[in-house]
């Protein structure tokens, strides 16, 4: 979550309209270069 941490703190003026973060689950993904798969694509 540091990561997320970091997003946050520099950009927070704590007005509306500062933003959203939305964090999802990944299922698959997919280098369609190389069709490498799973974290070796990223």
């Amino acid at each position: 979550m540091q990561m997320i941490t970091a997003i946050i703190q520099p950009d927070k003026l704590d007005e509306i309209g500062d933003g959203k973060i939305f964090i999802t689950e990944l299922k698959e993904c997919i280098r369609i270069r190389t069709e490498q798969r799973g974290g070796q694509a990223i």
